[in-house]
């Protein structure tokens, strides 16, 4: 058990690494992958403490309440990332009278007509393809 767990705090090691390196590489939009990023680590806190919870009704008390302190560092990150938005990132675009595409599956908003973008485009989170996207507005 103790090597799965240092086997997903590697990796979120490497996923904040990851998040260092796309402020300096990432092509377009960094700001909308970051808001994107933000909402699912909010989103996340409630999620590890619906599993934490269960987790408890099994009988296992201590691993819920370690689960419970992941549970508000997902949530801290989401803080953290929003703090993170308010300071640094330019005026967000006004959508006003635009099209805006929402990935289904991670939340990444295209703002324009997807249907201008190639048939190979994918969502630049999750690679979902254009035809998975809705349109919000």
């Amino acid at each position: 058990m103790a090597e799965g767990f240092i086997a997903a705090a590697n990796e979120e090691a490497v996923h904040a690494g990851f998040y260092a390196v796309l402020n300096g590489k990432y092509p377009s939009d960094f700001w909308g992958l970051v808001r994107t990023v933000q909402k699912a680590e909010a989103n996340g806190e409630a999620k590890v403490k619906a599993i934490a919870d269960k987790v408890r009704a099994a009988g296992f008390a201590e691993a819920a309440d370690q689960m419970d302190v992941f549970a508000r560092q997902e949530g801290g990150h989401g803080v953290r990332l929003q703090a993170m938005l308010d300071k640094y990132q330019p005026k967000k675009e006004d959508t006003t009278g635009k099209k805006v595409y929402v990935c289904p599956v991670c939340g990444y908003e295209y703002v324009g007509d997807i249907n201008d973008e190639d048939d190979s485009y994918v969502c630049p989170l999750c690679g979902q393809p254009k035809s998975a996207f809705v349109l919000e507005k």
